[in-house]
C-alpha cells in the first residue's frame, strides 16, 4: 500500500481512527504517543494548510505540544443511587 497515515497520540479515538483506516485497507497506519510535533512540508516553498477538530487554522510549518492541566472538563453530577 502505498498511502501512509500517521496518528499522534494513541487515545480511544486515535487508537480507534488508527484501527479503522487499517481494517479498510485505505492506508498503512503508524501511531505516536508524544508531547511535541513538529510539521514541516517537505518542499520547503509548497504552502500546506491544515485543520484541527475539522477547522482549517493555518499552513505548515506548525508545532503542537501537550499542555498539563490545559483543559477544564465541566459535567452534571451522576444520576446513580
Amino acid at each position: 500500500m502505498n498511502r501512509k497515515v500517521t496518528v499522534f497520540g494513541a487515545g480511544f479515538v486515535g487508537s480507534t481512527t488508527a484501527q479503522r483506516i487499517a481494517e479498510k485497507q485505505l492506508a498503512d497506519v503508524t501511531m505516536i504517543e508524544t508531547e511535541r510535533v513538529e510539521c514541516l512540508p517537505v518542499e520547503p516553498e509548497a504552502r500546506i494548510l491544515f485543520e484541527l477538530d475539522g477547522e482549517l487554522v493555518g499552513a505548515l510549518p506548525a508545532a503542537f505540544e501537550v499542555e498539563g492541566d490545559a483543559l477544564t472538563l465541566l459535567a452534571p453530577p451522576s444520576n446513580q443511587n
